[in-house]
């Protein structure tokens, strides 16, 4: 059966890990479709490179051999194969019957279920507490969340980071110790970077289901967005399934609220800006851009409950992770450092023009995730100022990556 096709990579997430004293290949679904992953040797990446759908076994095998001067037995590949089968990276009657199953699921449940919790954070009630109490309470955080407060409503939105409470470290609790001083707010609007759509906006109406518990979404105000946008912010809902960046606030907003006050939630993803970079043309000038935001502030307005922003977004993704083809050292990392303190000065007018005047301007050499949904909400909640409350980075060890990331308070009148 060597002139079969082989079948078509999908959907993988591939890294050089450390396994068991080797550097090897680890492989697995970039949308969580399995909680499993496949470690192969370094030498696979010539294999995994040439699974387009297009070549059969036999010349898969002879390509790899020769690209490689390697003997690479066919019963070898065949099981490479049937191990990426296993773990859903491939074009596969297995791989659609499972994104299938999976899309029922989500459309079928009330409640967009928790995907990080186990890993990301503790999928236990009293565990996952004590986690998000050391957020505040690590050295140069922002400290212990204060027990009896009269928040005076000024806060219009905050940009808290994305990345992983273990990379993130005390990041998180600024932001979110700024909404428990100085936001009022009964709903929290969670714009956070789309990582798994091609769709510039996504809506969802399911509640969000953590350990803390069940965080309600705002139907009504769901509804209203979409009335004036148009259903096709639904289109591609099971975005949100694997998706990170609204889940951690949501945990972290459960946490910092729990014993003040209810709330509600409106989860919008939001997907790439980058043509809008790439052309240097004024995101408000783009219909579908234009119109959501327009869709925000009318929601808010005809909204009878005080409305507060919560930005999803890290800030810079640079080094070979992410396609760079130069290594992370010293000055890459303070190179980066003063792009971001231009960044968040400029963030400080609180004016999304000037936001994306720096974004034209670097080209989006960095990769910012953060700058759509920080657009979208600095247009929708309009505030007159911004203010820096931390910044970090995190640098891997190997020299592989580095993420910046940021919490900001914006305020209004």
């Amino acid at each position: 059966m060597t002139d079969r096709v082989a079948p078509r990579l999908i959907d993988a997430d591939a890294q050089i890990i450390h396994h068991e004293g080797s550097r090897v290949l680890f492989v697995a679904n970039r949308n969580r479709m399995s909680d499993q992953g496949v470690c192969l040797p370094l030498s696979m990446v010539a294999v995994l490179e040439r699974l387009d759908g297009h070549r059969s076994l036999i010349d898969l095998q002879s390509e790899v051999v020769e690209a490689t001067g390697h003997r690479f037995e066919m019963k070898l590949i065949e099981q490479i194969l049937h191990m990426l089968d296993g773990v859903f990276v491939l074009d596969t009657e297995k791989y659609r019957d499972r994104k299938q199953e999976i899309k029922q699921a989500f459309l079928d449940s009330p409640v967009r279920e928790p995907i990080c919790a186990g890993g990301v954070y503790s999928e236990e009630r009293d565990e996952l507490i004590e986690e998000l109490d050391a957020i505040y309470a690590r050295q140069g955080g922002a400290g212990s969340l204060p027990k009896d407060v009269k928040p005076e409503g000024s806060l219009r939105c905050v940009l808290a980071p994305h990345i992983d409470f273990r990379r993130g470290r005390q990041s998180f609790g600024f932001s979110f110790r700024e909404i428990v001083e100085r936001s009022d707010a009964t709903v929290f609007v969670i714009i956070g970077t789309s990582h798994y759509s091609l769709d510039r906006f996504i809506l969802t109406r399911k509640d969000f289901k953590t350990p803390l518990g069940i965080a309600k979404t705002d139907q009504a105000y769901v509804d209203s967005i979409a009335n004036h946008f148009g259903e096709s912010c639904f289109r591609d809902e099971m975005a949100h399934q694997p998706e990170h960046s609204i889940e951690l606030e949501v945990v972290l907003l459960q946490h910092a609220l729990a014993g003040r006050r209810d709330f509600r939630v409106v989860p919008l993803l939001v997907g790439s800006f980058g043509d809008r970079v790439d052309e240097e043309a004024d995101p408000s000038d783009d219909p579908e851009i234009s119109r959501m935001i327009e869709s925000l502030r009318e929601a808010e307005k005809v909204s009878a409950e005080r409305v507060c922003y919560i930005v999803s977004g890290d800030l810079a993704h640079i080094g070979p992770k992410f396609g760079d083809h130069w290594k992370i050292d010293d000055s890459k990392s303070e190179w980066c450092r003063r792009a971001d303190d231009e960044l968040l000065k400029i963030l400080e007018s609180g004016n999304e023009t000037d936001l994306f005047q720096f974004m034209t301007k670097e080209k989006d050499e960095r990769r910012v995730c953060g700058f759509p949904p920080l657009y979208v909400a600095l247009s929708a909640a309009n505030p007159c100022r911004g203010r820096r409350l931390y910044y970090d980075q995190f640098v891997d060890p190997k020299g592989t990556e580095i993420v910046s990331f940021a919490a900001m308070a914006f305020d209004g009148e």
